[in-house]
């Protein structure tokens, strides 16, 4: 017996399905392009965020403001 969530799913798959099938060649070679530079970013803004130091990282860093 399938769950209510297993259900949707597959009701949802078959729309997205139902939905790509309905595009042009044009229309889904545009969706695929799109997708990948997506990807590329999303890759990209990963490998920036890594880079960057955690507030943690910069609070440690920087010189005390405390007065003597």
């Amino acid at each position: 017996m399938k769950t209510v969530s297993e259900e949707g799913w597959k009701v949802h798959e078959a729309e997205q399905r139902r939905a790509w099938l309905r595009l042009t060649p044009a229309q889904r070679l545009a969706w695929l392009e799109e997708a990948k530079r997506f990807t590329q970013a999303a890759k990209r803004a990963r490998k920036t965020s890594a880079a960057t130091p955690s507030r943690d990282e910069l609070l440690a860093k920087a010189p005390s403001k405390r007065r003597s």
